[in-house]
């Protein structure tokens, strides 16, 4: 298996899993900076052929940038992107790719959603909100024959919002919750946002996650308020991601905790245990049941989804924000039998006698020890008696 991280400096890194190997893809573009820091990545295939679904990555700088790479898990010698273009300063908080188009739809933390075709170098503005955003998603694509057209996005006092990308209307704006107990106004703060299937309806469903640890379920078909919502921990929601069969949803927050829901019900199921640090960002792997992590604790942690076990564990020296999961399945590296390791016990006669040879060094620095304990006890027995003798000639002395 592998994974793409991309980290706070601006380094796009391919990592195989099994054999623990790391590539950097972007080794030959800019210096390691925070204004060249990676803060979105999504696949972009759509020059590409079914079987070739995750040779291309496209990414979003601090500095306003996006820019394709390759992403093969190959050491190449230029590591430089296939194509690059600023688009709007800011941070992003949104990047997906309208498949349909072959266009890239980035937003900004100032409201300012664009969408970018490659192919013709167009860039148009979607949409500029008045408000702040915090987060944008695109719907997914259903199937070959449907077409991309709407989008959410969400923010500080910015309840969850869906956009059509051919008319450039809202046609969707939640409503906040009733009063509290209090009677006084719930504040709304949306983290993240995401869709799943609409089954057989025609509106959206949504899921929304808020700095308040909430979560959300949104069907724009019944009404605008929340059909369900929970509270999960004491903690900001960071990241959310649905798995491939849209049963459970995954959900991070500030603190590292990283908990599994039931989509339906929104029950919690459990909690997986790795992450140190706020978790940034969220994969699952496109038909293997693995999901990977990554965040402040500069570690990629790949967790198995039904044991809730982590499988693989591996440093990337940077803080990373982004990851994004390969299509590629589980690879068998065979063990290395002549270097092994201190742990793992060797065949053959030799072992006994070094197990035995620990042992009785062991057993010889323990009497050494207490040799060394009597002979310090003998010497300072010696120096009180020359003390004792001392007081007692002083003593006639004056007498």
């Amino acid at each position: 298996m592998r994974v793409l991280v991309g980290d706070e400096t601006g380094l796009l890194k391919s990592i195989a899993l099994e054999k623990k190997e790391q590539i950097i893809l972007s080794a030959g573009t800019k210096s390691q900076c925070r204004s060249h820091g990676i803060q979105r990545m999504c696949w972009h295939n759509v020059d590409q052929t079914p079987t070739q679904s995750c040779h291309s990555v496209a990414l979003a700088r601090a500095n306003g940038s996006i820019e394709r790479f390759a992403a093969q898990h190959e050491l190449l010698s230029e590591g430089i992107p296939q194509w690059s273009r600023e688009i709007q300063s800011g941070n992003c908080v949104g990047l997906d790719v309208i498949e349909d188009k072959g266009s890239i739809l980035h937003a900004t933390d100032s409201g300012i959603v664009s969408e970018y075709n490659p192919s013709t170098e167009k860039l148009r503005n979607v949409i500029k909100l008045s408000e702040r955003i915090e987060c944008m998603r695109l719907e997914p694509r259903k199937d070959a024959q449907s077409v991309q057209k709407h989008f959410a996005v969400g923010g500080k006092e910015v309840d969850a919002q869906i956009w059509s990308l051919e008319t450039q209307q809202l046609i969707f704006r939640a409503k906040n919750v009733p009063l509290d107990k209090l009677q006084l106004r719930v504040p709304v703060w949306v983290r993240d946002v995401t869709f799943h299937s609409q089954g057989n309806s025609n509106g959206h469903r949504i899921m929304v996650g808020t700095g308040y640890h909430q979560i959300r379920l949104y069907d724009t078909n019944t009404q605008r308020r929340p059909i369900q919502s929970i509270d999960l921990g004491d903690h900001p929601i960071n990241a959310m991601c649905i798995d491939p069969n849209e049963l459970y949803v995954y959900v991070a927050d500030t603190t590292g905790c990283l908990d599994v829901l039931d989509l339906r019900t929104l029950k919690h199921l459990g909690r997986f245990l790795g992450p140190d640090g706020a978790i940034r960002s969220l994969s699952c792997h496109p038909t293997l049941p693995y999901l990977a992590a990554v965040g402040l604790d500069r570690m990629v942690q790949v967790f198995d989804i039904n044991s809730r076990s982590c499988q693989h564990s591996i440093y990337a020296k940077q803080r990373l924000n982004a990851v994004l999961f390969c299509d590629e399945g589980i690879v068998q590296v065979a063990e290395d039998s002549t270097h092994p390791s201190k742990k793992q016990k060797v065949e053959g006669p030799q072992t006994e006698t070094e197990e035995f040879d620990d042992e009785d060094d062991g057993d010889e620095e323990v009497y050494e020890g207490l040799e060394l304990s009597e002979i310090e006890q003998d010497s300072t027995d010696q120096d009180l008696d020359k003390a004792d003798d001392g007081i007692s000639e002083s003593g006639d002395d004056l007498n």
